[in-house]
């Protein structure tokens, strides 16, 4: 990850758009992988893919909790 050196002001939108970016990660992460018909096949790719969508959608949910009480 590179992170941008500026400094930067969080304001309340900003929740809002990592939680969009987010679901949106979560989107194509199933549409590309999740449904590649592989992950039927090899279930230790399965698995792996799992944890990597409930990550995500961990991610979406605390940010969200974030967001309520910073929004």
């Amino acid at each position: 990850m590179v992170e941008d050196e500026s400094d930067i002001d969080i304001n309340s939108g900003h929740y809002f758009e990592f939680m969009d970016r987010v679901s949106v990660a979560l989107d194509y992460l199933y549409q590309f992988v999740g449904s590649h018909p592989l992950l039927k096949k090899e279930q230790k790719l399965k698995k792996d893919y799992s944890k990597v969508e409930e990550l995500l959608a961990y991610l979406y949910q605390k940010s969200g909790d974030y967001w309520g009480k910073n929004g």
